[in-house]
């Protein structure tokens, strides 16, 4: 569980959790569903923190995801979606 590794993907200690404490089980969704159904998205941008010689300088891409999660939600709460969800014929 705890390894520098995690660095490479964006975490912001060599353990994950530490970085999920704000947002919790949400984020880890939305993190996984990024990664799983937009993989395209991820391949490229993760090919673009390369160097030559294929080594990962830094990657935001885990704490980004968090944190943009974050922000839905507290736009979502604040009612700044109404009219987005609307459109799309969502519901609560």
């Amino acid at each position: 569980r705890y390894s520098t590794a995690w660095g490479d993907i964006g975490f912001q200690g060599t353990d994950p959790s530490t970085d999920f404490r704000g947002m919790g089980y949400l984020a880890l969704l939305s993190l996984l569903h990024l990664a799983e159904h937009h993989v395209d998205f991820c391949q490229r941008h993760i090919a673009f923190y390369m160097i030559p010689g294929n080594e990962l300088v830094y990657f935001p891409f885990a704490i980004t995801s968090i944190n943009v999660t974050g922000w839905l939600l507290d736009m979502l709460r604040k009612g700044q979606l109404d009219v987005v969800l609307y459109k799309r014929g969502a519901t609560l």
